[in-house]
């Protein structure tokens, strides 16, 4: 039961995340250029039908469930990291 609750908030922080930065994802429905195939796990010929099972995935996570988690501590150490990491860099005079 444990195992349904943590999948379950898993996929939902990822899609309330995506939606929180505003990701852009037109890269995975926009028609994709003819390329050499560099992938080898993925055959050029199934991308899109790997993307197609991603979006039924996506669309599936945002049904309602019961969660344990939200977002806010995921935003609080995104935030926090780039800060310290901003910081160090300037310290570093690197930006």
């Amino acid at each position: 039961m444990v195992d349904t609750y943590i999948y379950n908030d898993y996929t939902n922080l990822n899609s309330e995340l995506l939606d929180y930065y505003k990701i852009n994802l037109d890269v995975f429905y926009k028609e994709l250029p003819q390329i050499e195939n560099i992938i080898e796990e993925i055959p050029i010929d199934k991308i899109k039908v790997t993307i197609d099972k991603a979006l039924m995935i996506i669309t599936k996570s945002r049904e309602h469930k019961n969660y344990i988690f939200d977002t806010e501590n995921i935003k609080t150490f995104i935030t926090t990291s780039t800060e310290l990491i901003i910081a160090k860099l300037k310290e570093l005079n690197k930006i």
